[in-house]
């Protein structure tokens, strides 16, 4: 590395440091970094990929002290330790190293502990978190478990004032399931507290704001201001993407204009000309009766969904799609970030997977197909619903990433009450925007709520592919989909994109010539006479449009095309 390159890259890392410090990783932005380091945006990205990848650096050399540590910590053997050695332990090997490692970049240790956001963040919390209350679990059992049972003449008085107690000092109310259990000989009490709907819980002395807790990564801890209005929201059975924009007008004709779109989209994703004439308008009262409109008092606003579908949501959430080489972040292939209405991002981003993964063919009777890795349906439908069913409270972005192993798709917001992982394998929804859901579903982007897994699950196994994997970790959702590989060889992501270029530079050449030879061709009919999928064509023709090389003038059915020089 130059030497120039090497200050450069140091100015940019002391400048984001400062930020971090100064804002938090939230509200540190590109531009505030570029603008204390003197340079444009832009130039940063020559030498990161965000601010993720700065604070990773930044953080890196305490941040695998810190875990060293932590990781030490369970290689202790307990079991035959004294009180006395057990109590050294604790605090000449754990606290004294952890204080004097602490001291040095306490900062920084504090925006990482903090609740704050970023995948770097919560990745290493989520570790961290998880090995201290291991070895904190295996040193107090050691130290204090012993089971001494309850006096049989006092035990229902405890479990009355344990009933009482629990009632009396939650909001809404809550009625715990107490009973008595034998162990080792002993009689114990046992609570179970059930999941409630009158969410949120919280501890009644304290008011809703200040006491307000919620699980995350096997921790308790104080609710975010987000997680409290979804809650908040989803105990009155009320939803985000329902509610009034506020600070947001309207007229007639951006209505219409929308309606004029959503109706453009879902005929542009019906592949059958007999179902494209079956697709019936977008009216206003369609709007209203979706959620994506509220009338109220003869007058009609536009709600959060509506914001989103066309664009104007203040803070507009982005899609983020990145290749990897490897199998974590550590190295940037290649990076994109798709903004617009979220109908558009969720097409750009599955359009840009499909561009990045490997395709092969298959003969399929007459015919040469080509036949991605992965089942591009089932893309498709992840990334739609990650749009459909993240939270937008939340200030983050979706995340689309590609590895050699795998695509994971991040979307943020934990998964609503009962929903479970194991439910949504079996088939079960719970739309968290219904309001967007039912505008995708008209537009053709996605099927009735709840056959996404299943059918992903279905689609791996035909394709030979190892099982999913979803993840719900630290107030984020995630689904990983695993790409074919040999044992023999290993996956170069680079080497991917060039075979992918060569085949998709061939396929787009032989698309560009029917055109000519055939203006009047359609795209079920270039897919038929090239061996191709209607999708694979598609997405050629739509990125030939956008390069400006050619044109279709007139109807899908009778237009015809043209061929820019």
């Amino acid at each position: 590395m130059r030497e120039s390159t090497k200050a450069t890259r140091a100015t940019i890392l002391q400048s984001a440091k400062e930020i971090f410090l100064e804002c938090g990783y939230q509200e540190a932005s590109m531009r505030k970094i570029a603008s204390r380091a003197g340079i444009t945006p832009g130039a940063i990205y020559k030498h990161f990929s965000g601010k993720e990848e700065m604070f990773g650096e930044i953080f890196a050399e305490s941040g695998n002290k810190l875990m060293a540590l932590s990781e030490s910590m369970l290689d202790i053997d307990f079991s035959a330790m004294s009180d006395e050695q057990l109590m050294q332990v604790f605090y000449s090997r754990i606290s004294i190293r952890t204080l004097e490692l602490l001291e040095d970049d306490m900062q920084l240790f504090h925006m990482l502990l903090k609740n704050d956001s970023g995948t770097y963040i919560r990745n290493f919390r989520k570790v961290y978190i998880t090995r201290c209350n291991e070895f904190a679990t295996r040193f107090y059992h050691e130290l204090y478990l012993e089971v001494v049972g309850m006096d049989e003449d006092s035990i229902y008085k405890t479990m009355d004032a344990i009933t009482n107690a629990i009632s009396d000092s939650c909001e809404p109310a809550i009625r715990p399931d107490v009973a008595m259990q034998t162990i080792k000989d002993k009689t114990v009490i046992v609570v179970e507290i059930f999941p409630g709907a009158e969410r949120p819980y919280y501890i009644k002395s304290q008011g809703v704001f200040d006491g307000t807790y919620v699980r995350v990564a096997g921790t308790t801890r104080h609710v975010e201001d987000y997680m409290l209005r979804e809650l908040m929201l989803e105990g009155k059975n009320r939803y985000f993407d329902s509610e009034i924009c506020q600070n947001m007008d309207i007229s007639d004709s951006e209505i219409e204009e929308l309606c004029k779109s959503l109706k453009e989209t879902a005929i542009r994703n019906t592949w059958q000309d007999s179902e494209k004439v079956k697709i019936k308008d977008v009216t206003r009262n369609i709007l209203i009766s979706w959620g994506v409109l509220k009338e109220e008092g003869g007058k009609v606003y536009p709600t959060n969904a509506y914001a989103l579908l066309t664009g104007r949501m203040v803070g507009q959430p982005v899609i983020q799609c990145g290749v990897f080489k490897g199998t974590n972040r550590a190295h940037f292939v290649d990076r994109r970030e798709f903004e617009g209405s979220i109908q558009e991002q969720m097409d750009a981003a599955y359009q840009y997977v499909l561009e990045k993964i490997n395709m092969g063919m298959t003969i399929k009777g007459m015919y040469r197909q080509d036949v991605y890795e992965l089942p591009t349906d089932s893309i498709r439908e992840l990334i739609a619903n990650a749009v459909a069913h993240r939270s937008y409270l939340e200030p983050g972005n979706i995340q689309v990433a590609l590895y050699d192993d795998r695509l994971e798709i991040t979307s943020p917001g934990m998964l609503l009450n009962n929903v479970t992982i194991e439910k949504m394998i079996e088939g079960y929804s719970r739309p968290r925007n219904p309001a967007i859901a039912r505008a995708f579903a008209y537009m053709k982007i996605i099927e009735k709520w709840g056959t996404g897994i299943p059918r992903l699950f279905a689609a791996c196994e035909e394709y030979g592919l190892p099982k999913p994997e979803l993840i719900d970790f630290d107030g984020d959702f995630r689904v990983n989909m695993y790409r074919k590989r040999d044992a023999n060889t290993e996956t170069n992501t680079e080497t991917n994109i060039e075979t992918n270029t060569e085949t998709n530079t061939e396929n787009v050449g032989r698309i560009i010539r029917l055109m000519g030879e055939q203006p009047s061709i359609t795209v079920k009919m270039i897919a038929q006479q090239l061996g191709l999928s209607v999708g694979g064509v598609r997405y050629h023709i739509n990125k030939l449009k956008k390069d400006g090389v050619v044109e279709h003038i007139g109807s899908s059915k009778k237009g015809t095309w043209v061929i820019h020089d």
